[in-house]
């Protein structure tokens, strides 16, 4: 083989190599575990979704904003999504993403959240950007979502203090993935 036939087979599987890893870090059989089968549909907005197992929709006391919301049955970790609105529908991604760590600083101004970013990905073709911080001993973890061009906030919440920060988060961005790739 010549160096030219080389090269072009190495490239050829480091390509093929790196493909392979951009795929959902989550399987179908993951969303089947977590997932129950019961969907539930939004109140105000045109989507719905898979409840977790363990889990079920309790009416938001604040029903004007949040949209849909789902507990734990151990009530130490919930889901809350919420549809953002604006006058200008013409905000970008980045835009609306921006809004929800404002909206979240503002909200919890006393207790002085760091706000970490946690990435942008693509589920199932739904473009999403991911954030979390800590109040007290609840993990927020936000994931803002483009769905049929309405944009969403998908609130995670945990109180569980056994679990480190790292697993907490872990934890919250599988079950999120989880509900997003169940998103109609």
């Amino acid at each position: 083989m010549t160096h030219r036939k080389i090269w072009a087979f190495l490239l050829l599987i480091s390509t093929v190599f790196l493909l392979s890893q951009c795929t959902s870090r989550y399987t179908q059989k993951d969303v089947e575990q977590l997932l129950s089968t019961e969907r539930v549909t939004a109140n105000t907005s045109d989507i719905s979704i898979l409840i977790p197992n363990g889990w079920h929709t309790i009416e938001a006391n604040d029903s004007l904003f949040i949209d849909l919301w789902l507990v734990s049955k151990d009530y130490n970790s919930s889901l809350s999504l919420i549809p953002l609105h604006s006058e200008n529908n013409k905000q970008s991604f980045s835009e609306w993403t921006s809004v929800s760590k404002l909206s979240n600083k503002m909200k919890f101004k006393k207790d002085k959240i760091e706000i970490v970013d946690d990435g942008d990905d693509v589920i199932n073709g739904i473009q999403t950007s991911s954030y979390y911080f800590k109040v007290n001993n609840t993990l927020h973890r936000i994931t803002i979502f483009n769905f049929k061009n309405k944009f969403y906030e998908l609130t995670a919440l945990d109180k569980a203090i056994n679990h480190n920060k790292a697993s907490q988060i872990n934890n919250l961005e599988k079950l999120q993935t989880a509900i997003i790739q169940t998103v109609r």
